[in-house]
């Protein structure tokens, strides 16, 4: 995948929201440890990892998890709190907590990109905000609840963006380690950027 839910041409660290950029991070500091230990951390204090939403000092307390914050942790300046949900051997899965104490994005193994509850519109960038509306329309007809799903977004040249959907069961912990379409409900929805409509569905394999 090649925009991490943004036109290209913007896809820099500086201008992805919040919990995007740390999901991003932290699971390569997921991947980091897990070469060095045989296993996943279960809680923040053991990654050596900071992350400050702003400038900061070194010697500032929360840019760096302390074993008190156990697997729930929100850093320096940072509106969301971050829970390692499961961690294990082989698998894990993490998620981004917004100020109403929903579920905003997450992000487990296998995931090139975290992902972004549909709802949640401010997340992605504007320019596929029309792409993400008719997702959830066509949702909404199949009599599917929206909130469910959580997605990320691909540009395929200036014309089509492919919406990658993860229903919320591909998070269960008993669907962690299996590839393919992990609770059966994952999906991609075509768009074309001129025709302003979906042209294609494909379940996941």
């Amino acid at each position: 995948m090649t925009s991490n839910n943004y036109p290209q041409d913007i896809s820099q660290d500086r201008g992805r929201p919040e919990p995007v950029l740390f999901l991003s991070l932290a699971a390569d500091a997921f991947t980091t440890y897990h070469q060095a230990h045989g296993e996943y951390p279960k809680e923040w204090f053991q990654l050596d990892f900071t992350f400050v939403n702003g400038p900061y000092h070194m010697d500032e307390p929360d840019i760096r998890a302390s074993k008190a914050d156990g697997n729930r942790w929100k850093p320096l300046k940072c509106e969301y709190t971050y829970e390692i949900k499961f961690s294990g051997r082989d698998t894990f899965h993490i998620q981004a907590i917004n100020p109403r104490n929903s579920l905003s994005c997450q992000i487990r193994n296998g995931m090139d990109e975290p992902v972004i509850n549909i709802n949640e519109e401010n997340i992605f960038h504007e320019y596929y905000r029309p792409v993400l509306r008719a997702v959830i329309d066509e949702l909404k007809k199949n009599r599917e609840d929206p909130s469910e799903f959580y997605a990320s977004v691909e540009s395929q040249g200036p014309n089509q963006a492919v919406v990658h959907l993860w229903h919320q069961d591909a998070f269960k912990a008993e669907n962690l380690g299996i590839v393919g379409n992990p609770g059966g409900r994952c999906r991609d929805f075509y768009y074309d950027m001129k025709q302003k409509k979906i042209t294609k569905k494909l379940g996941w394999q």
